[in-house]
């Protein structure tokens, strides 16, 4: 059985080949917080649509990172027109890995973001803390922001994982 076979009871059926990649590659990936794995791949699921995004397909950049300075080591700025037709340098990022590797950095670079280490213990307390800020519309956009990632986590992210 493939990899990708195991995966596909968890996964909507047009889930885009690059995001089937990430996940192997996250999965790999030895990172600082792993307990938070399922929770963050479900956010770059919403967030690109399962990769099927342009910014995904063309960029790498699986959760609709904009471009700050610190981004440099990952990959480099791109002129992108966003959802709402605003156009704004995003970032581009090299591979996969530079793509979690930056998604990870990005906490310590953006002062949006000022002591999220305490609240990394559980993938809830992470996204109910970063999430209101990464999407930073109204509460009440930002409250099914929160618990759409938290669905996908609990029905699709975190039994895949597990496969």
């Amino acid at each position: 059985m493939t990899q990708t076979s195991k995966m596909s009871p968890y996964l909507p059926g047009n889930t885009d080949p690059g995001f089937l990649n990430l996940i192997e590659v996250y999965r790999g990936a030895d990172i600082e917080f792993p307990q938070l794995k399922a929770m963050t791949l479900a956010q770059w699921a919403l967030e690109s649509g399962w990769g099927l995004s342009d910014l995904a397909m063309k960029n790498n950049n699986f959760a609709g990172m904009k471009w700050r300075k610190g981004m440099q080591p990952f990959g480099w700025a791109v002129t992108y027109k966003d959802w709402q037709g605003k156009v704004d340098p995003y970032v581009h990022f090299r591979d996969k890995a530079a793509f979690i590797s930056g998604y990870w950095a990005r906490f310590d670079i953006v002062s949006a973001y000022p002591n999220w280490r305490k609240h990394v213990h559980s993938g809830d307390a992470f996204i109910d803390y970063i999430g209101p800020i990464w999407v930073g519309m109204s509460p009440t956009h930002n409250e099914k922001y929160v618990k759409d990632i938290k669905r996908l986590c609990r029905n699709r992210l975190e039994p895949l994982l597990k496969t």
